[in-house]
C-alpha cells in the first residue's frame, strides 16, 4: 500500500506521461473533488518531497550517531507511530528527538 516504503516509492517514481500517473490523478480528482490540474500538482508536489525525504533520513541517521539523539516519527495523514522509525511514507515528519545511548568511552 502507499503507506509503506514500497508503494511510496512505487508511486514516487510515476512520470506524469504514464498511463499510471494519469489513472491515478483521474482517481484522485473523483475521490478528493480536486480538480485535475490540482490533483496532479499535489501528486507532483508529493512526490518532489518524497524524494527528498531519503536524504532527510540519512542526515538524520548520521545525526543520531553524532549528538546521541534519534528522530521520532509519525504520519501527518493517518497518525501512524511515533516511532523510531518511518512507519508510514505518505506524510512522514519527525514529532520529537529521544536521546540514545552514546557508544564507548
Amino acid at each position: 500500500g502507499l503507506g509503506s516504503e514500497e508503494g511510496a516509492n512505487c508511486l514516487r517514481n510515476l512520470r506524469p506521461d504514464s498511463k499510471e500517473f494519469t489513472d491515478l490523478i483521474s482517481v484522485l480528482e473523483r475521490e478528493t473533488g480536486l480538480s485535475y490540474d490540482d490533483a496532479k500538482a499535489k501528486l507532483i508536489e508529493w512526490q518532489s518531497l518524497q524524494e527528498n525525504l531519503e536524504a532527510m533520513v540519512q542526515q538524520e541517521k548520521q545525526k543520531t550517531k553524532i549528538l546521541g539523539a534519534r528522530p521520532i516519527w509519525r504520519c501527518g495523514v493517518c497518525g501512524a507511530a511515533d516511532k523510531p522509525w518511518i512507519a508510514c511514507y505518505v506524510a512522514p515528519f519527525i514529532v520529537r528527538y529521544e536521546k540514545v545511548p552514546m557508544g564507548g568511552d
